[in-house]
């Protein structure tokens, strides 16, 4: 997660690779090692990272089908991973199981509340109220638990939320979100992320 947060995605997809293949035969962390594998390789941008989603998909948590704690990291990471890579239907698809998974108790993962992912999937699928309720949930969850680096990480995806659906004041309200997150992934020296939200504040500028 490290190599991840200092803007090293492919050092971090090699490093979760051999986790992967230590953890195969482990029901518990194989789903969970997956979904991480398929998120780094997301931010990587290489050509490969769709072919590690088909190899994650068994492995997510999906409503009537599995119900591991495991699955349910390797669905939330897997909603961050596509919409990074542009699959916003196949994201979309996956908002309903996203809205099931929050009933395990899981609060999230070291990065982001399964709130804020489940937001992504709300905004994929154009459910811009319901979106807008779980980012605010998320944003509440990331500051009780707290997980710092959600905090930073839901004001960044709230804001391309916001740009996303487009309404009179969201491009307004979208320039504070990044600025905030910019500052926070400053303060965590997390470079990827601060060039993705910088990027960002200067889409709602234009």
């Amino acid at each position: 997660m490290g190599r991840f947060w200092q803007g090293k995605p492919e050092e971090a997809v090699a490093l979760i690779d051999r986790f992967f293949a230590a953890q195969k035969e482990d029901r518990i962390w194989r789903s969970n090692a997956a979904g991480f594998r398929f998120w780094f390789a997301a931010y990587a941008g290489g050509p490969d990272a769709m072919s590690l989603y088909e190899e994650v998909e068994p492995e997510l948590f999906r409503v009537g089908r599995r119900r591991w704690v495991g699955d349910g990291f390797a669905l939330h990471t897997a909603i961050d991973g596509l919409t990074v890579l542009g699959e916003i239907e196949t994201a979309a698809g996956l908002y309903e199981d996203a809205v099931e998974s929050l009933t395990l108790g899981t609060v999230g993962h070291i990065t982001v509340p399964w709130a804020c992912t489940t937001g992504i999937a709300a905004a994929c699928a154009g459910e811009w109220d319901a979106a807008e309720g779980h980012f605010t949930t998320a944003l509440q969850r990331a500051e009780e638990v707290p997980i710092v680096m959600g905090q930073f990480e839901t004001r960044r995806w709230w804001a391309w939320m916001l740009l996303r659906c487009g309404a009179p004041d969201d491009r307004e309200r979208a320039g504070e979100l990044p600025k905030e997150a910019i500052a926070g992934y400053q303060k965590l020296e997390a470079p990827l992320f601060e060039q993705v939200a910088t990027e960002m504040l200067e889409q709602a500028r234009s």
